[in-house]
């Protein structure tokens, strides 16, 4: 009777409304880890037995093979540093250029599941020099997605480092025939979105259009709507609309992306800074209140944004212009015109000019004051005694 509506744990426990998270309890089966456990070490125990023979027979082939089937045994079962070290240790086995790549593309590859970006930096360098060097030899047998694959992984890197304007460049570098041939590292979806994200938060317009709308990368944004929208929006100077589109539908899957949610919020502040210096370019004066208007803020935090701005110098060395001002009675940014400039900085030149003057004036009496009592013998002059004091005469 009363304890019927009472919430029991049980095996499986429905979600109570819409809101909450179905959540499923399942038992542990002891058996089934043991048998697992057997299985592998069973298998580890054959793969290591292969790999012993392959080296006491000094065949280079089968020695790389065995140590990446090894590889492939670790990273299954998510040792990943295991499998990394396996990996690299194949590298001295290689004879050609298709398994120079093969061996590379591997490193990058657990070095991105693993979080090291310096390793992965590190294989990118070492796979471009080594492919580099085995061009001439062995330059038929390389993966003609290679170079992409890797400027996609670099991209990656600086990312994750926080170098955005250079992960921009590697994102929308990346060669469009690569689609979901590295859907393991970083799938066609994610390089769109990543290209346009960080292109509109780092480049200027010119760049922008250059590399990311009008360039081969606008084919890619065909698989990310919304971002291509965004940047509709934003090269049509409507930016409420852009900013408003990234917040509602762009924010959500950038905040569960793997490699993005951590750097969302930093992204679209950015980004958020850009439209507004793009806005005021036009305009020798604007009302804050116009303004908050079209960023969806009231004028005191458009005053707050605007204050930061004016006080960082603006966005990438672009700012608001010369001498912007912000009127916090009227509410009103404002900016000087050329010709109030140019007389500012005349003002400054005369009252430089004037110091250096009355300076040298300083200076010119001085000597000619010296010049004249040595003339007339009035100086002061002293010689040393023997105790180290002074005597004047």
């Amino acid at each position: 009777g009363d304890d019927a509506g009472a919430p029991m744990m049980s095996p499986v426990r429905p979600a109570q409304t819409t809101r909450h998270i179905i959540q499923h309890y399942l038992p542990y089966d002891s058996e089934f880890v043991r048998t697992a456990r057997l299985d592998a070490a069973a298998k580890a125990e054959v793969l290591e037995a292969r790999l012993a023979s392959a080296q006491s027979q000094l065949l280079k082939d089968s020695i790389r093979s065995a140590m990446l089937a090894l590889a492939e045994f670790h990273w299954e079962r998510g040792e990943l540093k295991d499998a990394w070290r396996r990996v690299a240790r194949s590298r001295e086995f290689c004879s050609g250029g298709r398994q120079h790549t093969q061996v590379c593309l591997m490193l990058i590859e657990l070095s991105v599941d693993l979080r090291e970006w310096g390793s992965v930096r590190d294989a990118i360098s070492r796979a471009e020099h080594t492919v580099m060097s085995s061009d001439g030899e062995h330059g038929g047998g390389l993966d003609p997605l290679f170079h992409a694959k890797l400027r996609a992984a670099g991209g990656l890197a600086h990312l994750a480092e926080g170098r955005y304007a250079e992960a921009a460049r590697s994102f929308t570098s990346v060669s469009t025939e690569l689609t979901g041939q590295f859907a393991s590292v970083v799938s066609a979806e994610d390089i769109a979105l990543y290209g346009g994200l960080l292109g509109l938060a780092t480049m200027d317009r010119a760049g922008l259009h250059a590399h990311v709308i009008d360039g081969p990368f606008k084919g890619r944004l065909e698989l990310v709507p919304n971002m291509r929208e965004a940047l509709r929006h934003y090269s049509k100077a409507e930016y409420g609309a852009c900013l408003s589109l990234l917040q509602t539908a762009v924010l959500p899957d950038l905040l569960i992306d793997i490699h993005l949610h951590a750097h969302a919020p930093i992204l679209l502040g950015m980004i958020s800074d850009r439209c507004m210096v793009q806005y005021f370019r036009p305009y020798s004066s604007v009302s804050l209140a116009k303004m908050g208007a079209v960023f969806g803020c009231d004028a005191d935090e458009m005053m707050s944004a605007v204050s930061r701005l004016v006080a960082s110098g603006g966005v990438d060395g672009s700012g608001l212009g010369e001498g912007a001002r912000i009127d916090s009675l009227r509410k009103t940014l404002s900016v000087e015109s050329p010709g109030a400039v140019e007389r500012r900085a005349r003002r400054r030149a005369r009252v430089r000019a004037a110091k250096m003057g009355v300076e040298f004036a300083r200076n010119a009496e001085g000597i000619v004051l010296r010049a004249s009592c040595v003339e007339a013998g009035v100086v002061i002059q002293g010689e040393r005694r023997g105790g180290g004091g002074w005597r004047g005469r």
